[in-house]
């Protein structure tokens, strides 16, 4: 998906962090739109994506940061600056499709299969001290 596709006005989910390096490190964007060509209409319409695309970066990039409403006007790759060091970041672009097949893909992972098994087992045993504590009483 490239950029040229999109208007200054289109409006976007995005979630930007830093990474470090030996120099002034670089950034990176996960930026969701509608789909291939849109972007959305109105931030509650974004707001249904708000938990998948912060599943999919924190999956996939171990960053774990809220997403937020913005237009891709203000999700620039460069800023020249002539006194310091310039402003680039990398934009990945994704759509609610991408996040899907992700999503899909990483259900079949055997981390996921243990960090289920991890939550039914936290939640049979808080259910059991429950019972524990009504029986005491």
């Amino acid at each position: 998906m490239k950029t040229e596709t999109f208007t200054p006005e289109t409006k976007v989910l995005a979630i930007t962090w830093y990474i470090p390096d030996n120099w002034y490190g670089t950034n990176q964007r996960v930026i969701l739109t509608a789909d291939e060509n849109a972007g959305f209409e109105t931030a509650k319409e974004a707001k249904a994506f708000n938990s998948q695309l912060r599943a999919y970066v924190k999956q996939k990039y171990s960053i774990s940061q809220k997403p937020a409403f913005t237009t891709v006007e203000k999700c620039p790759t460069y800023i020249y600056c002539s006194a310091g060091p310039s402003y680039s970041c990398t934009n990945i672009f994704v759509t609610p499709a991408d996040l899907e097949a992700f999503k899909a893909q990483y259900e079949r992972t055997e981390e996921f299969r243990e960090r289920q098994q991890k939550a039914e087992y936290r939640r049979r045993m808080k259910e059991f001290r429950k019972s524990r504590k009504g029986i005491a009483a």
